[in-house]
C-alpha cells in the first residue's frame, strides 16, 4: 500500500492499539483510560499472561514475556486476526527487590528477559510488521526514574531499564519513516504497580504519588498522527523524584 493512501485506508476505521501486560497496575489503567475516553477512535486489544481481550470478547491464552519465540507467533496471530496494529504500548515489567549479593541468578536473568529482551522482541516483530503495512505506527515502552537514582535492591531492574532506554534511542534512528516512531516514557513513583515493594511510599516524591491521569496526556500525544516527529525520545514523567 502506498504511504499516501494510509490516511484514506484508516478513514472510518478504529485504529488498533495492543496493550501488553494489561493486567498489571500500569497496563490495566492504560486499558481502562483508553477504553473510557477514546473508544470511538481506538480498538483496544489487551494481552495479559492468561488472556487476550478486545471489545468484551476474551480468549484464553498463555503469554510469557520470557518466551520470545512463542511470542513472535502470538504477535503474528494478533496481526492476522485484528491487524494492522497502529500502536503497541508495552506495560510489561518485572522488579524483584533484593540486594544483588543475595539475589539468585535466575532472578537477575528473569528481570533482564522481561524488561529488556522482551521489548527488543516486540520491536523485532512489530517494527517490521508496521513497515510492511506501510501505514505508520507507534511503539511505546516504559522506563523508570531509577535509571537516574542509585537505590539498593534494584540492580538488575535498573540495568535492564537503562539498557532499554539506550536501545530505544538507537533503534529509533534505524526505523524512522514519515509516520513510524519508537519512544520510551520514564516514570517516577506512582500509586500503583511496583510501588508496593517500597516500605514507606508516603515519603517519596514530596508525599505525592502520580496516577494514570499524569501519564494519559503524554500517551494520547504520542498516539496521535500529529506526533510524527516525536521519535527516539525518553520522555520523563517523574514529578519531584530526581
Amino acid at each position: 500500500m502506498e504511504r499516501g493512501n494510509h490516511r484514506k485506508y484508516l478513514m472510518g476505521q478504529k485504529r488498533k492499539i495492543l496493550v501488553l501486560g494489561s493486567k498489571g497496575g500500569l497496563g490495566s489503567r492504560i486499558v481502562n483510560f483508553l477504553t473510557e475516553n477514546h473508544q470511538s477512535n481506538y480498538q483496544i486489544i489487551s494481552l495479559s499472561r492468561c488472556s487476550l481481550q478486545t471489545e468484551n470478547i476474551t480468549k484464553m491464552i498463555h503469554f510469557n514475556a520470557t518466551d520470545h519465540v512463542k511470542n513472535q507467533q502470538i504477535f503474528e496471530n494478533i496481526d492476522e486476526n485484528y491487524g494492522p496494529i497502529w500502536a503497541v504500548i508495552d506495560a510489561t515489567g518485572l522488579s524483584i527487590s533484593g540486594k544483588y549479593t543475595k539475589t539468585t541468578w535466575e532472578s537477575v536473568t528473569q528481570q533482564i528477559h522481561v524488561n529488556l529482551l522482551h521489548p527488543l522482541n516486540v520491536c523485532s516483530y512489530f517494527l517490521k510488521s508496521m513497515a510492511k503495512n506501510n501505514l505508520g505506527g507507534r511503539l511505546i515502552f516504559f522506563s523508570s526514574v531509577l535509571v537516574r537514582q542509585d537505590v539498593i535492591g534494584t540492580t538488575a531492574y535498573t540495568i535492564s531499564k537503562t539498557a532499554l532506554e539506550k536501545a530505544v534511542k538507537s533503534i529509533s534512528k534505524e526505523i524512522y519513516t514519515e509516520n513510524l516512531t519508537l519512544n520510551c516514557i520514564r516514570l517516577g513513583y506512582f500509586n500503583f504497580g511496583m510501588i508496593s515493594q517500597i516500605k514507606n511510599p508516603i515519603n517519596i516524591d514530596g508525599n505525592s504519588l502520580g496516577n494514570i491521569q499524569d501519564i494519559a496526556p503524554t500517551l494520547v500525544s504520542i498516539l496521535s498522527e500529529d506526533s510524527n516527529r516525536i521519535n527516539g525520545e525518553i520522555i520523563e514523567i517523574i514529578g519531584g523524584s530526581t
